[in-house]
């Protein structure tokens, strides 16, 4: 199956850190929400984003935001 359902405990979590969608504020990414937020502005936000880095720097949190923003 291509898109397997992944458990609990297999998810990049860190004890402590909140999940995405717990967090409500974004902090150490200015220059990627800025940058996010100019190409959203100007019409020209690519259909398609990768978030890449070590585990626990805020991927899924900037994506959690970037999601909300863009769907509310």
């Amino acid at each position: 199956m291509i898109f397997e359902r992944i458990a609990p405990e297999q998810h990049d979590t860190l004890d402590g850190v909140p999940e995405p969608s717990e967090t409500p504020r974004l902090v150490g990414h200015d220059q990627a929400a800025n940058m996010l937020a100019s190409a959203y502005r100007s019409g020209k936000l690519p259909h398609a984003l990768i978030f890449v880095g070590p585990v626990g720097i805020g991927k899924a949190t900037l994506a959690f935001h970037l999601a909300h923003h863009l769907l509310k």
